[in-house]
């Protein structure tokens, strides 16, 4: 049995604004899109694009080719995605800026909406 790999997904690389982005397009149907956390590749599709891509279009990314401006928004107290994983995809993605929002958990948008106006508000306009 051959060892699975993303090439025996073909994956293929796709220029967007000149970045370079790795995908997986398979199968036939309705689409599927699959899209990862930061800090994780195509490979935690592994067990899923085979079987999905029988019955669906399957298409996920590989979300690392990031080489704009991007800006993080993390609460302090999330108990879903740990602090640490913001600060290791901020790390990942060149020109990215962490923004913490204390005193709040997973849905900085919701729970901290003032704030995180005011984050994203600055860094568009940096």
């Amino acid at each position: 049995m051959a060892k699975k790999t993303v090439a025996n997904l073909g994956a293929e690389y796709v220029a967007v604004n000149g970045i370079k982005i790795r995908y997986v397009a398979n199968g036939d149907g309705p689409p599927v899109l699959l899209i990862h956390g930061f800090g994780q590749f195509l490979e935690v599709w592994w067990f899923n694009i085979g079987p999905l891509s029988q019955h669906y279009r399957v298409i996920s990314d590989q979300l690392q080719a990031l080489n704009v401006p991007t800006l993080l928004v993390h609460g302090a107290k999330d108990p879903v995605v740990p602090l640490e994983y913001a600060r290791n995809a901020c790390q990942l993605i060149l020109g990215s800026r962490l923004e913490i929002i204390n005193e709040c958990g997973h849905c900085p948008h919701l729970e901290k909406a003032s704030e995180f106006n005011r984050a994203v508000i600055s860094f568009l306009g940096s």
